[in-house]
């Protein structure tokens, strides 16, 4: 395995750390205080998000020209920045099992926009040509994997506030 690949785990768990950590900042409905927060936990899960895709590609040895759409690219971070938000936004709600889903539905949308906007947003020759079922997959599995975290998350907070109030 790549180094590259290491950091890039790390830093995939790191950003989501920090965004769930923040994320358990945010009261059940939304104030002008918790925007801050919710500001925060957003940009360090969509930043981590972003970052992981270049990051990833950065370790392929890829055996033609490639050149970067910047504008492109900073456009797939305002979107995952936006699914980031709504879904830390939707889990923010405990004891509503279909905000945890929904959250679930967005945040997979918004890792798989991030994944293939950022390919697009590649300029290649020849050109990057995706098979349907890539970015179906790909957001099967993303929707999987926001549903468990946060699924967990909702779990520790309810935990966590139980706890709190018998004592």
């Amino acid at each position: 395995m790549s180094p590259l690949v290491i950091v890039d785990l790390l830093l995939v768990c790191l950003a989501a750390f920090v965004a769930f950590d923040l994320a358990g900042r945010l009261e059940k409905k939304l104030t002008r205080d918790s925007l801050g927060w919710l500001l925060g936990a957003s940009v360090a899960l969509a930043s981590g998000l972003w970052a992981a895709q270049i990051l990833g590609l950065a370790h392929l040895a890829l055996p033609y020209a490639v050149a970067h759409n910047p504008a492109l690219s900073g456009a797939m971070w305002f979107g995952a920045l936006a699914c980031v938000a709504a879904t830390l936004a939707l889990a923010g709600r405990p004891n509503r099992p279909i905000d945890t889903l929904l959250g679930a539905l967005v945040l997979a949308a918004g890792v798989v926009l991030t994944q293939y906007g950022f390919l697009k947003s590649l300029q290649t020759s020849p050109g990057i040509s995706l098979a349907w079922w890539g970015p179906t997959a790909a957001a099967a599995l993303a929707a999987v994997g926001a549903g468990l975290a946060l699924w967990a998350q909702s779990a520790a907070r309810r935990k966590m506030q139980s706890g709190l109030s018998i004592g």
